[in-house]
């Protein structure tokens, strides 16, 4: 019965896509899957029912158990198999029907009732087939995807501390259109270009470039309207272009709207976005349309001073983020998505680093709507392969992150390489250079960077425009205080362009605590919460007071899958995140650099969940941005103090009394309390 509910809501749905001129329908629900290789033509019988996004590794990729840094054992990495049956109505009859897939990790073979519709290598970007021949009208019809996640050497990323989690983890969509409709067909993109120049308080001026194709039979005359809408409503710039275009062909429409005196896009204090639309119509009759937003927004990275936007510093505090989350692998709904976000913009962060490779167009979209400043970043991990079949793949990648990624006002500068030679690597440079000057030939409006950490690599750190950084002196080896040091000699190797720090952190397990935190081992099973929040308190003053350190990117957000990891207090999982894994808990870090950056009231009482201790006297440290801060302890009043202008109070030495002790603190009329219990006599876990 729930299948033939499916099975004509499915119907009606189609039935509904016919009468509009152009329109998509989600098509997540109702597939089949079997994690092995099959036919396009083999039985489903006792295939698994699942729902889109899907992987097949959320759960063995976050077990550990992996010895390969390459990422490609310890779980699942090979074929497998989905099949989806859908009718489609008669009234579809005269329609263009397409097929878009977000993502498929990492190759997809795509057939429709037996007809191979043709195939993506790649990860992470879009594609789309146009299967109106092969459809079956009144009928059922019988989708099949071939998806394989192995190692393939000819398709980056080829290593990683991270899993390639396989599957259709991004949305699919049903798309009907016009026979002359905007094409989806280029690089998995929406056929629309946007592309701003000289943009300033004065004035700004948007480039649109439309993608036509005419499937009829003979010549068709069009008009395009192309408007910029304000948040009112109203029209503020306007124009309007013909084309034509020859039967069976394609054609490129072009315009620019020309704003005086823009409302700009000012980050997080006014993400301000006008919307973009494309109307076609063919005489006279409306055949397809495009929306979009867009906010003008003019930036410059100066080598001494900084990131500029909008003419006005503007140092990026910024995060790592990950596409992966517990119990879930990559295969992330909408919902999922918006909470990484909401978390992060909690936090105050002002940009960033979608590592490493391009995410899904709903953070893109969301980044544009909270004024967040991103990196579309190319999956070139540690090494790369010396074969045309590799570079090709590259080059591919580049075209759908511009194509796609390059219409969002949020991204400013396209990734082009993750600490190169990490692993052994044929000579990288060539190609890293090649890929530079592609993303500027395509997109001249933004920057492009590598994440280097060979600062003494000089022909690889002059294959970008600018250069960052990934440095972990304070985690792996020296002490948190050397910052400064590679701070110094990553400013020389970037020979007078300024520098980001791309990635610096340390592990925290939520479980694990000390009084008075020392250094633990990296590769060691004890990483306690306190030395995290310590290690950033005194990096991220580094880099905050050297005007020429453009960007800082904690890494990392959260915690996430790393299946040859077996440290802190978990295998399979990187713990340098500020929050875990599963988004419940937010670490004591995160709470630092609330109170740094963010403006809403924060109030909070570090290593509040060291509840046991066997100390009775102990350092009590906050975290504030509500001026001065009074300590109580078991009802009497300790003293009050003034954070530090990094947002810290710390009263050194605090006794405590045998068993439960109530620690309260208050500023303004903000207030936070947790309880610690003395059991002096405990014995303290092995680190």
């Amino acid at each position: 019965m729930k299948r033939n509910v499916m099975i004509t809501t499915s119907l009606l749905a189609l039935a509904t896509l016919a009468a509009s001129p152009s329109t998509a329908q989600d098509f997540s629900e109702g597939w089949k899957f079997i994690k092995k290789e099959t036919s396009p033509s083999a039985p489903i019988t006792g295939w698994e029912n699942i729902t889109i996004p899907h992987t097949w590794n959320a759960l063995d990729a976050q077990n550990g158990g992996g010895k390969d840094k390459h990422s490609r054992d310890g779980y699942y990495r090979g074929p497998a198999s989905y099949a989806k049956s859908f009718l489609a109505p008669p009234s579809l009859q005269g329609k263009r029907i397409f097929l878009r897939f977000e993502a498929v990790s990492t190759v997809a073979e795509v057939y429709l009732n037996g007809q191979r519709l043709g195939e993506h290598k790649g990860g992470f970007g879009a594609f789309a087939f146009e299967i109106t021949d092969h459809i079956k009208l009144g009928r059922k019809n019988d989708l099949r995807l071939m998806a394989s996640n192995a190692w393939n050497a000819m398709i980056p990323p080829l290593a990683g501390d991270f899993p390639i989690f396989g599957g259709i983890y991004r949305p699919v969509s049903l798309l009907v259109k016009e026979p002359i409709c905007i094409s989806p067909l280029r690089n998995g993109s929406h056929g629309v270009f946007l592309r701003q120049q000289d943009v300033s308080e004065s004035s700004a001026t948007l480039n649109v470039t439309t993608l036509l194709d005419n499937a009829k039979n003979h010549e068709a005359r069009t008009i395009l309207t192309y408007e910029l809408i304000g948040t009112d409503g109203n029209v503020v710039a306007k124009a309007t272009d013909q084309q034509q275009i020859k039967a069976g062909a394609e054609a490129e429409s072009t315009a620019t709207l020309k704003l005086a005196n823009p409302h700009l896009w000012n980050g997080r204090a006014d993400p301000y976005l006008y919307t973009v639309r494309v109307n076609v119509s063919e005489k006279g009759k409306p055949v397809d349309s495009f929306t979009m937003k867009q906010g003008f927004r003019y930036f410059h990275v100066d080598p001494d001073n900084g990131f500029f936007l909008n003419g006005k510093p503007y140092q990026l505090w910024g995060v790592n983020r990950h596409q992966d989350q517990e119990d879930k692998g990559w295969a992330l709904t909408e919902e999922d998505h918006r909470l990484d976000i909401d978390i992060i913009y909690e936090m105050g962060t002002r940009s960033i680093r979608l590592a490493h490779y391009p995410h899904a167009e709903t953070i893109f979209e969301l980044c544009d709507e909270m004024g967040i400043l991103v990196t579309a970043e190319l999956p070139l991990v540690d090494c790369i392969t010396d074969a045309p079949e590799f570079e090709e793949n590259t080059v591919q990648q580049v075209k759908e992150i511009v194509d796609l990624q390059g219409n969002h006002s949020c991204v400013f500068a396209y990734g082009i390489y993750n600490e190169m030679y990490q692993r052994e690597s044929p000579p990288a440079e060539t190609l890293l250079l090649e890929m530079h000057e592609l993303f500027k030939r395509l997109d001249p409006t933004r920057y492009t960077y590598g994440a280097t950490n060979k600062g003494g690599r000089m022909d690889l750190n002059r294959t970008t425009e600018l250069l960052a950084f990934n440095g972990y002196l304070g985690w792996y080896r020296g002490a948190s205080a050397e910052m400064k040091n590679h701070v110094a000699s990553y400013l020389k190797a970037s020979e007078g362009r300024g520098i980001a720090c791309s990635e610096y952190g340390a592990g925290a397990s939520i479980k694990q605590h000390e009084t008075r935190a020392q250094k633990p081992v990296a590769k060691g099973k004890w990483h306690p919460e306190e030395y995290q929040a310590m290690h950033h308190e005194i990096q991220f003053e580094i880099m905050k007071r050297h005007p020429a350190v453009w960007g800082t990117y904690v890494w990392n957000m959260f915690d996430f899958a790393s299946v040859w990891r077996d440290e802190g207090d978990r295998p399979g999982i990187n713990d340098k995140g500020l929050v875990t894994r599963d988004r419940k808990t937010r670490k004591d870090a995160f709470f630092f650099y609330k109170a740094n950056w963010s403006e809403e009231p924060v109030l909070y009482i570090t290593s509040r969940r060291h509840t046991t201790r066997s100390e009775t006297d102990t350092p009590i440290k906050v975290y504030s941005n509500q001026g001065s801060v009074t300590l109580t302890v078991n009802g009497k009043k300790v003293g009050t103090k003034e954070p530090t202008d990094m947002r810290i109070a710390l009263w050194d030495n605090v006794a405590l009394k045998k068993g439960d002790n109530i620690i309260e603190i208050t500023a303004g009329d903000q207030k936070d309390t947790c309880l610690w219990t003395v059991v002096p006599t405990m014995k303290m876990k092995e680190k």
